[in-house]
């Protein structure tokens, strides 16, 4: 989802006139209101494209490309989902519905797929009633709707520093290739060569070698937890090691970054977020590979770009 255009069709939508935004909407209707276009949601869009310049030629060029230039009728709904899709940054209205299902809540709900075709997509059709009759579903709902994705989007975005991020991503790329491909057993208490867990939090440890503000984080730590145990063997602690990355990256603890992973999968990069420091599907769909520092280094590098897109 590339949060700039969305914003950019957000505030389009928010701009309609009241008129408009009253305007019922008949999901999967091809009949023509006062607007011209289809009663539905891809009606909706249509309608905003005049106030979007951008978004009229990529419906022009979808036009084009379904040969159906020779016929200007505004019916052409399912080319409009595609043009709005095209434009939020997806290849198709496929793709920006499998986005909305494997986001829930991002998109607000476990309805996204259906957000061309049944009113669930945008309101609880089972409890949304007006003087005991079933509410209409409205422009309004939509652009309300469309807005509150866009809220829940920026507030997953604000909990990542993105510039400690990058800094950690940056440390992350400039270690050695050697290094970069140690393999890594999840929860491993075993230590390589670098007198580390095998681990992903024996990653953060090497790397905080290059990071001196994740070292000051990590100590305080280590000393509270090594008081409560009794013991002193900071390499063990890859736990603390976890705790303290989340800390750098701008969280309170590791759950809340494991958290905001699972809820963030198209940041992320996949459902497996919550797994990140016990799991290697975290990194990679292929259970059968070593995996190594380098995919998880691949993996953080990506979860950057992601964030800045």
């Amino acid at each position: 989802m590339n949060k700039d255009k969305l914003k950019e069709f957000v505030n389009a939508l928010d701009t309609l006139s009241d008129e408009v935004k009253d305007w019922g909407v008949t999901m999967l209707s091809t009949d023509k209101p006062a607007c011209g276009t289809p009663g539905c949601h891809a009606g909706l869009i249509s309608i905003v494209a005049k106030e979007l310049p951008e978004l009229q030629e990529i419906y022009k060029t979808h036009l084009y490309l379904t040969n159906r230039v020779g016929n200007q009728s505004n019916y052409h709904y399912s080319i409009w989902a595609d043009t709005l899709a095209d434009f939020l940054g997806f290849e198709n209205r496929r793709h920006l519905r499998d986005w909305a299902e494997n986001n829930p809540k991002l998109w607000g709900n476990e309805f996204g797929e259906d957000m061309f075709l049944f009113d669930k997509a945008f309101i609880d059709d089972t409890k949304a009633y007006i003087d005991g009759l079933p509410k209409k579903l409205t422009h309004r709902d939509i652009i309300n709707h469309w807005k509150q994705v866009l809220v829940n989007i920026e507030k997953g975005e604000k909990k990542m520093n993105k510039d400690k991020l990058k800094e950690f991503v940056n440390a992350l790329d400039g270690l050695s290739d050697e290094v970069k491909d140690w393999g890594v057993t999840m929860i491993s208490h075993d230590k390589p060569a670098c007198g580390t867990p095998g681990s992903h939090a024996g990653l953060i440890c090497i790397v905080a070698q290059e990071l001196p503000e994740l070292q000051d984080i990590y100590m305080p730590l280590y000393l509270l937890e090594s008081e409560s145990r009794g013991k002193r063997d900071n390499q063990y602690m890859f736990y603390v090691w976890n705790t303290a990355l989340a800390i750098f990256l701008g969280f309170k603890w590791e759950q809340e970054l494991e958290i905001w992973a699972q809820d963030n999968p198209e940041l992320w990069g996949n459902k497996h977020g919550r797994d990140m420091f016990c799991g290697w599907r975290a990194f990679t769909d292929d259970g059968d590979k070593q995996l190594t520092h380098r995919d998880i280094i691949n993996h953080w590098k990506q979860v950057l770009k992601n964030i800045e897109a």
